[in-house]
């Protein structure tokens, strides 16, 4: 495991202490635990498979505090959410964003999701759209309906599906299969240099045909995160995009902060990377916490609090989850893709004046 990992993962462990199965305290700032949920007789088999609530607790105070920021006990416990408060970088974010808006045919509807969004697809693109986002062409004038075939508006941008986020929409939207391969690259921004990144990311990737999605934070006060910025890839595309981000690392270096997401594997000073977790409905950061939080809970099961009995758990954790400590930004038993000469350039020689 790499040392500073595991210095960071022991002061954490160190960090946590547990009163009894409803309450815990991570940094000095006490948790309790919600009740669980009302058992369901009927489905024992799905009650199985969902988590205890104190992982599932302990889990999102993780992510919160130790993992897209360094732990820095003690801890207040007030919730690190976004507001406008600060003020509202959309109007910059915006027109730094260079993917045209336009409307496309040959879009064919594959389902409605449960919230009334469309799910449609065309060749090897797939997309989500709004129903007034698309023109029926088998029944001009009516709803499109799943199989049929339509014209679609593509948006530059999304500011509804995630709140708090600036989303860019590019003008190749990525695969299904390339949503199951995302690789993920973090940028440690601030918020004056979000809008030049928003414009390198959109000028590079729409120009060389590259399916990506794009998110960044949308006010300023919440620029407090390790992956305030995110660029998803498929891994078929990570040749020519490794090529791409080290060139826009080079614009925005000095706008970054050098932490990068705890487990991420740094790239450069504020440019973390990792692999899809391959765990069903959690992002990288939530699957790397689960796993910490389970090592906890499963420690305490067997009386011990320790952090090496912790650490020993997450390493069984990681193992169960087909990861890797000495490789944690990895999943599956996959090879590294991220080349060591990329990180050599930004860690740790005379050329770049980092140390790692």
């Amino acid at each position: 495991m790499d040392r500073q990992l595991e210095r960071e993962l022991r002061q954490i462990f160190d960090g946590i202490f547990i009163y009894s199965r409803e309450s815990y305290s991570l940094g000095g700032h006490r948790v309790e635990v919600p009740p669980a949920p009302a058992e369901d007789p009927a489905a024992p088999a799905a009650k199985s498979r969902q988590p205890a609530p104190f992982v599932t607790s302990l889990q999102m105070m993780l992510y919160e505090h130790c993992y897209c920021r360094s732990f820095d006990p003690p801890l207040r416990g007030e919730t690190l959410s976004p507001n406008g408060k600060s003020g509202d970088l959309l109007p910059k974010l915006s027109a730094a964003n260079k993917t045209a808006e336009r409307w496309d045919y040959g879009w064919r509807v594959a389902q409605f999701t449960a919230n009334g969004m469309v799910y449609a697809t065309k060749g090897g693109q797939s997309r989500i759209f709004s129903v007034g986002h698309l023109l029926s062409l088998d029944h001009p004038g009516s709803t499109p309906q799943p199989g049929g075939l339509v014209c679609a508006l593509l948006a530059r941008e999304d500011i509804i599906s995630q709140p708090g986020f600036y989303c860019v929409q590019p003008q190749l939207s990525p695969s299904q299969d390339d949503h199951y391969s995302f690789i993920r690259f973090y940028w440690h921004i601030t918020p004056e240099i979000a809008p030049t990144l928003v414009t390198e990311v959109t000028e590079r990737c729409n120009r060389y045909g590259v399916p990506y999605s794009f998110k960044c934070l949308r006010y300023p006060a919440a620029y407090t995160r390790a992956d305030a910025a995110v660029l998803y890839v498929g891994r078929r595309y990570l040749f020519l995009v490794l090529q791409l981000v080290e060139e826009i690392y080079q614009v925005v270096k000095d706008g970054l902060e050098s932490r990068v997401p705890l487990f991420s594997k740094a790239l450069g000073p504020g440019l973390g990377a990792a692999e899809d977790p391959a765990s069903a409905g959690e992002s990288f950061g939530l699957a790397r916490c689960r796993a910490m939080a389970e090592a906890v809970w499963n420690a305490y099961g067997k009386r011990m609090q320790s952090e090496k009995a912790r650490l020993a758990e997450l390493a069984a954790a990681f193992t169960n989850n087909g990861w890797d400590l000495d490789k944690p930004h990895l999943s599956m038993g996959t090879e590294d893709p991220f080349p060591e000469h990329f990180c050599d350039r930004h860690y740790g020689n005379a050329a770049s004046g980092f140390a790692k």
